[in-house]
């Protein structure tokens, strides 16, 4: 009997969990149909569109990590039938990830050299990849609010 409660729990954690998964998976699978776009048109650009993803990737996987925390709070809150702290989680959750993709997005536009110097991107395609990090960097708040 045991068994299968934990079978049946390991089959419930999974069932929520794998939306997410999905969802970050095409999140980063964006940059990888960038560069077969580009791929058509040089490949020094789908170089520096592949050294960019790097850190957009990184940024990605952290505003996650931060969105799915919220998540868990107003999930708890929810099921303790507390609408006030969801209401409140939900608007600190908000203003936490705007306020952190504003300064994400600051960051990548206006030091995207020391990033690229991070990733020692060859002199040929730098311009590129600095380029593409800034404005996808600038995007980074959407993504954060998101």
């Amino acid at each position: 009997m045991r068994s299968i409660e934990t079978t049946a729990a390991k089959l419930s954690v999974f069932k929520m969990t794998w939306p997410i998964f999905i969802e970050i998976l095409l999140q980063m699978m964006v940059g990888n149909v960038d560069q077969f776009m580009l791929s058509h048109y040089s490949q020094k650009s789908v170089a520096a569109v592949g050294n960019a993803n790097q850190i957009i990737n990184i940024v990605i996987i952290a505003l996650s990590v931060i969105s799915m925390a919220a998540t868990i709070l107003i999930a708890q809150y929810r099921g303790a039938g507390n609408k006030e702290k969801v209401t409140e989680v939900c608007t600190v959750a908000l203003l936490t990830n705007f306020i952190f993709g504003l300064i994400i997005s600051s960051i990548l536009f206006c030091f995207d050299n020391f990033f690229l110097d991070l990733l020692a991107v060859p002199d040929d395609i730098r311009s590129e990849s600095g380029l593409f990090l800034r404005y996808i960097g600038l995007f980074i708040v959407v993504q954060a609010v998101y």
